[in-house]
């Protein structure tokens, strides 16, 4: 079976170098020398997302088995977990803007929900028969029931016979 499609929409907000949280006061590198340390954190796990989910879909291009595609989904769920994670705890030191803390939020919800989609196995189990359920579907037939059970009646299209 093949792995579910990912939209191209599927990615992480904001993982384009000028996506949302770049703008936010604290986060814009100072007059030169080196970033700010909740800057360079932040890239860090943008980055690994960014690496996650290009992987993730190249193994949906590639139609991997669902197997290999829950392992890669899993290893970009968790990634964007701990950006997750980094962006609410570190919003308001480093001034991360409060609309791409949500839609990271949003993101992480969304890959969770396709991570337990995808790995979950299937669908769910198909329902059981009426004689399944009423536990009919194993009873075995006497010879004076086999003989009362006639084969071709109007009822009957399993054997080819016409409809009387």
């Amino acid at each position: 079976m093949g792995a579910p499609m990912m939209s191209p929409g599927m990615g992480a907000p904001g993982m384009s170098m000028g996506g949302p949280g770049m703008g936010g006061p604290g986060m814009g590198g100072g007059g030169g020398g080196q970033p700010p340390p909740c800057l360079t954190e932040f890239l860090k796990l943008r980055g690994e997302v960014e690496k996650r989910g290009a992987a993730a879909k190249a193994g949906n291009e590639q139609h991997v088995q669902r197997e290999e595609f829950c392992k890669l989904i899993t290893a970009l769920a968790t990634a964007s977990n701990k950006w997750t994670h980094y962006s609410v705890t570190k919003a308001k030191e480093c001034g991360i803007p409060g609309e791409a803390v949500a839609s990271i939020k949003a993101q992480d919800e969304h890959l969770t929900g396709l991570r337990k989609q995808v790995c979950s196995g299937g669908g769910p189990a198909a329902a059981p028969s009426l004689a399944e359920a009423l536990g009919t579907d194993k009873m075995s037939l006497d010879d004076n029931e086999k003989a009362a059970v006639k084969r071709g009646g109007v009822l009957d299209s399993l054997t080819g016979a016409p409809t009387k």
